[in-house]
């Protein structure tokens, strides 16, 4: 309810401001495995708004792919620790890279290409060994790559 309401209450069928249950409603984008949210995925459907700061409470999800939306604001710091998949191309989003991204350790691929991201990439990828692909493309990032990039032993896509 609070991704959607962040979002600005966008027309999605299934999906309420209040109440009802996602996995026994078939809220339109989103897949569970029995009562937990595993995955979102709502590419290309012109959603705006914003991220909020309620994605921590998605306990279980595996995949984000919020990709080709207008969606704007930032990245949330408070970002779910079961995350894989990462998918927030082609959107509005701006500021810089969340240093928490370091707590994402099952990341496996992040995209974040074509937005407006600013700033420097943190030195967080020290405990993310199992990221394989990771595209900051298309964005207004500076400075040289972390150190920390160097600890990315299964990276095949930069």
């Amino acid at each position: 309810n609070g991704l959607y309401t962040a979002l600005g209450s966008p027309s999605l069928p299934g999906w309420v401001t209040n109440g009802g249950d996602p996995c026994v409603e078939n809220w339109q984008g989103v897949g569970c495995a029995a009562s937990n949210i595993t995955s979102i995925t709502l590419n290309g459907i012109n959603l705006g708004g914003q991220l909020g700061n309620t994605l921590a409470n998605f306990t279980s999800i595996i995949t984000l792919e919020l990709s080709n939306n207008i969606i704007g604001g930032t990245i949330p710091d408070n970002l779910p620790v079961t995350i894989q998949r990462f998918f927030l191309s082609g959107n509005q989003l701006s500021g810089s890279l969340p240093s928490t991204l370091s707590t994402l350790t099952l990341l496996t691929d992040m995209s974040l290409s074509s937005n407006h991201l600013s700033g420097e990439i943190p030195d967080v990828f020290s405990a993310l060994t199992g990221l394989i692909n990771l595209d900051f493309s298309s964005n207004n990032l500076t400075g040289p790559l972390p150190p920390s990039m160097g600890n990315l032993k299964a990276l095949t896509t930069l």
